[in-house]
């Protein structure tokens, strides 16, 4: 339902989008509670797995199936979805 009304490619770029900004602040926090031990950041680094996950689930999920089938010619689609 959220892929008619926004777009596909919409959809899909925002999950990118999110996926990249939650990683690269989780990734920064993972490592202050490396060097540091810090308890906050540690906590926070793992909202930012949450929200990793959200992101992905928003269109990574469902629009990897649907660009596999829509990509490839009638003949190949099962050979295509099957090796993705």
């Amino acid at each position: 339902m959220g892929a008619q009304r926004i777009g596909r490619r919409k959809l899909w770029l925002w999950s990118i989008g999110g996926m990249l900004v939650s990683y690269v602040f989780m990734t920064i926090l993972t490592a202050v509670f490396a060097r540091t031990g810090n308890q906050a950041a540690g906590s926070a680094s793992i909202f930012f797995l949450f929200l990793f996950n959200a992101a992905y689930s928003l269109a990574g999920t469902a629009l990897a199936y649907v660009y596999v089938l829509e990509i490839l010619p009638y003949a190949m689609r099962t050979k295509g979805l099957a090796i993705s």
